[in-house]
Parts: structure tokens; C-alpha cells; sequence
């Protein structure tokens, strides 16, 4: 809030304007604080009411405009990618997720804010739950299917060169085990799931092995999303064979995290080491022992 929140309210790490720094910002504020305790609630809470503002503001100044959808972010660029998007299940679910976890420290320390930033976040659940099932709704194959990168009825633009980020929408909305059933089988039969990984490349990615194939995984960024639903839904079994997973193909001997693994290529290790990396798996560890 001190260095990188810019006068709007939005948080901006190292000048780079994505889509939910803010909101993944207000997660790790709030969630610190119910660590922490009042006192450090108190000396940021300007900061963060002013980064709560942001969002809502933001959700609310594009509602009038007929190729987005009323409540979510306008389409702006959530990722390395440059493409902007209404990147629902990306920017708009990450979003979600630091209100809630902003409004559990809100009502935790009695915030006189509290009401606000609960409503909006109850609202914000809402537009979720009802692009979700949409996607449900108009799938091909009930028991199989993937999320659609754009807004389900809205006009779709440039291909994006990232997966669909199913693991945030079964995260934030909390979605039983028989909502996620069918995301599982959806990614199983885009051989988009190996033991406990879950993001194969899309097939349209620019990097393709000299047969026209995509074998390149990202690792770590839908497994900790992942780890999280079925550690709700009480699959610890599952949990532990994401965390081997990573250690097992996201990990040097040397301890040193990666992003990407390609099964052909022992060497792939591109923006290595990767202190993201590190520490999604740190925080499944440090659940994983919370949990048992």
C-alpha cells in the first residue's frame, strides 16, 4: 500500500498493470491481519479500503457498456499475455477471492466497512455463479467439459494463449464435488491432467514440438487453486499427489522451482528459479500440515 498503490486505490507491483494485483493484494493484507491482529489491521486499513474502492469502482464504471458483462472487470490484460479480456475465471475470480477474504478481516476486527464490502463481494459471487452456470448450462457433454475462456453469451476476441483457469471458479464459488466432477473429466480428456499436475498448454500455444504438438505444463499456478478445492472437499489423497507432482517435475535436484515441464525435455526450465513457484508450494505444504 506504501509503495505500490497508486492514487486510484490500485496496487501496481513494479509498474505492471494486471488485472487482479489489487484484489490478490487485499487477500494477502487481510490474511496477514487475521494472523497478525488488530493493530496491523488498523496501520494498512486506509490502503486497503482505498484498494477495495478500486475494484468496486472498476466493476461498476464499464456496466453501461453493451460487449461486457454488468459486474465484472472491464477487459483489461491479467497475465503475461497482452491480450485483454473479461478473463472471468482469472482476473474476476482472484478478484472474488481477496474481497472475501477482505470482508472475513472486516467483520473479524469490526470494521464499520464491513456491510459494504460484504455485500459487494455477495454481489460479485453472484455474477460468478452466474457465468459458471451458463458454461454448465450450454456444455456439449455434461460430464465433460472445460470452461470457455470468454464470457459465456458475450462477444468472444483474440484467442488467448493461456488455459482456462477452472481451479479459481471451483475454488471461489466452492463448488461441490459434483460441479467439479465434470472440470476433471473435461481436463482428462484434453490430456490437460498427468498424476497430480492440471494445466497443459492449450494446443493453440505458440510453442509446439516439431510434431504440431503441445506438451509444455505450467506448473504450480492451478494446482495451489486445485489443492484448495479438494482439500475442502476432504480428498487429502489428491492433495498429497499434487504436492508429489510438483516436487517431482517442478523441482531441481538443486531445489530450485520452475514454472513449465516438458516431459520430452528435462532442460525446459524457463523462468527458473521462480520464487512464485516456491511459494505455492509452500503454502500447500503449510495447509497440508494445518489440515490433518
Amino acid at each position: 500500500f506504501e509503495v505500490m498503490q497508486i492514487e486510484t486505490g490500485e496496487i501496481v507491483p513494479l509498474g505492471i498493470y494486471w488485472a487482479m494485483s489489487t484484489a490478490v493484494s487485499l487477500y494477502s493484507f487481510a490474511d496477514h491481519a487475521l494472523r497478525r491482529g488488530k493493530r496491523f489491521y488498523l496501520k494498512h486499513r486506509n490502503g486497503a479500503i482505498k484498494a477495495f474502492n478500486f475494484i468496486k469502482n472498476t466493476r461498476v464504471c464499464e456496466a453501461s457498456d453493451p460487449t461486457v458483462l454488468k459486474g465484472l472487470f472491464p477487459p483489461l490484460q491479467s497475465s503475461d499475455a497482452e491480450v485483454k479480456l473479461q478473463n472471468w475465471t482469472f482476473t474476476d475470480g482472484n478478484n472474488l477471492l481477496g474481497l472475501e477474504k477482505f470482508s472475513q478481516a472486516a467483520r473479524h476486527f469490526g470494521d464499520e466497512k464491513y456491510d459494504e464490502i460484504s455485500a459487494e463481494a455477495e454481489d460479485y459471487k453472484r455474477v460468478l455463479r452466474y457465468c459458471f452456470d451458463k458454461a454448465a448450462a450450454s456444455a456439449k457433454n455434461p460430464d465433460s467439459f472445460l470452461l470457455p475462456v470468454y464470457v459465456p453469451d458475450m462477444p468472444e476476441g483474440s484467442p488467448y494463449p493461456f488455459r482456462v483457469h477452472e481451479s479459481v471458479i471451483a475454488s471461489v464459488l466452492k463448488l461441490s464435488e459434483e460441479e467439479v466432477k465434470p472440470l476433471i473429466k473435461g481436463l482428462e480428456d484434453d490430456n490437460s491432467r498427468h498424476e497430480g499436475l492440471f494445466n497443459r498448454m492449450c494446443d493453440h500455444y505458440r510453442m509446439k514440438d516439431s510434431d504440431g504438438k503441445v506438451r509444455i505444463w505450467y506448473t504450480t499456478l492451478e494446482e495451489v487453486y486445485w489443492f484448495d478445492v479438494f482439500l475442502r472437499l476432504g480428498k487429502r489423497d489428491i492433495c498429497e499427489g499434487i504436492i508429489k507432482s510438483i516436487i517431482d517435475y517442478a523441482m531441481s535436484e538443486e531445489y530450485y522451482m520452475t514454472e513449465r515441464y516438458h516431459p520430452l525435455d528435462p532442460y525446459f526450465t524457463p523462468w527458473s528459479p521462480n520464487a512464485s513457484a516456491n511459494g505455492r508450494l509452500i503454502i500447500m505444504l503449510l495447509r497440508l500440515e494445518e489440515n490433518k
